[in-house]
């Protein structure tokens, strides 16, 4: 069973599943995740996701040679723009 963004939690055979929220799947995740997963998570362009980085809008680290998040960090930012 697919939802928007490809995740849902439930169970089969009719009952019923609650779709996840992007907060509540970032929180599921136990590493940083890439930047690209992000900007698919939050249905926006990879270029806004690299401007929002670049700016200091969005809290990003840089591993290797890929950005990634901190779930834990995504997740309060996410939070915090949703109560604002």
């Amino acid at each position: 069973m697919k939802a928007a963004n490809g995740l849902q939690a439930g169970a089969k055979n009719g009952t019923q599943v609650k779709k996840l929220t992007i907060i509540e799947i970032i929180e599921a995740k136990t590493s940083a995740f890439p930047l690209a997963e992000f900007a698919v998570l939050y249905s926006i362009d990879y270029g806004t996701a690299w401007d929002m980085v670049k700016s200091g809008r969005l809290p990003a680290m840089r591993i290797g040679g890929s950005w990634r998040l901190d779930p834990a960090t995504t997740a309060e930012w996410l939070r915090q723009r949703s109560s604002a």
